[in-house]
């Protein structure tokens, strides 16, 4: 489905994510919750192909949680980015996955970094994401 065709409202995870000398830990209006590590099949720390000879324009990194129902959208969005905009670099990371530091920019999920700086908290509307790369890539 694409991203023109969701009326998903735009919204954060209701659970605050705190990140605290590389400890992650999720909160929620009932307190401290330990957060389920299995790993999701679609994420954990995947990063779309290029080639050498057209490395992408930008890079757009999408940091999930697992426990974050509107993160699910967030992978329907990255894959969406990926198809219509083949020059962006997508690369989604579950924050309960990782063993790459996370910046310090990403205190909630989902959150999106164009080229290492905040894009968008939360997920993007198709105005935003059309801003950011253009008009979407013609299937031929």
């Amino acid at each position: 489905m694409s991203i023109e065709a969701q009326t998903r409202s735009i919204d954060f995870c209701p659970c605050a994510i705190i990140i605290d000398s590389g400890h992650v830990r999720q909160e929620n209006q009932k307190g401290a919750r330990q957060v389920d590590n299995a790993e999701s099949p679609r994420a954990s720390s995947t990063r779309a192909s290029s080639t050498a000879a057209h490395p992408p324009a930008q890079h757009l990194a999408i940091y999930i949680a697992t426990h974050c129902e509107i993160c699910q959208y967030a992978l329907e969005v990255a894959d969406e980015i990926r198809r219509a905009y083949p020059q962006v670099d997508v690369q989604v990371v579950d924050i309960n996955q990782t063993t790459e530091a996370v910046p310090e920019s990403v205190f909630a999920t989902p959150t999106y970094l164009l080229n290492g700086r905040v894009w968008s908290l939360g997920n993007p509307s198709i105005t935003k994401v059309r801003e950011a790369f253009g008009a979407p890539a013609q299937a031929g």
